[in-house]
């Protein structure tokens, strides 16, 4: 799990990427889980960032524990998309959704707007 810290208008943001949360017999990768999935649960903001270009899959799903997002990012959206914003408002029904283009800066200051 990476963490870092970012200001972001009057607020600092404590980021903390935990891609990868799945079960595994790696006993190593079961600590890294099991700490992402305390952070998760700890967070006031929880954010799942999507591939835009990529069908929502599983482990997606999964991957908050049972912890729904506050935030969905649909990411790459340069790219044709496969997963529409109703989509994923259909999957997760409670979050609010932005597409972004970080290449191209589009969506970023509504993300912002939001997370401050």
């Amino acid at each position: 799990m990476l963490t870092d810290t970012v200001p972001l208008g009057r607020v600092t943001l404590r980021l903390s990427d935990t891609a990868g949360l799945r079960e595994s017999d790696d006993p190593v990768e079961r600590i890294g889980v099991e700490r992402a999935r305390k952070a998760l649960d700890e967070a006031d903001v929880r954010v799942l960032v999507l591939d835009g270009s990529s069908a929502i899959e599983e482990e997606d799903r999964e991957a908050l524990c049972g912890l729904a997002p506050h935030v969905v990012v649909l990411s790459k959206g340069d790219l044709p998309a496969i997963v529409s914003s109703d989509d994923a408002a259909s999957e997760f029904s409670e979050a609010q959704i932005i597409s972004v283009c970080a290449p191209r800066g589009e969506g970023l200051d509504q993300l912002r707007k939001l997370l401050v």
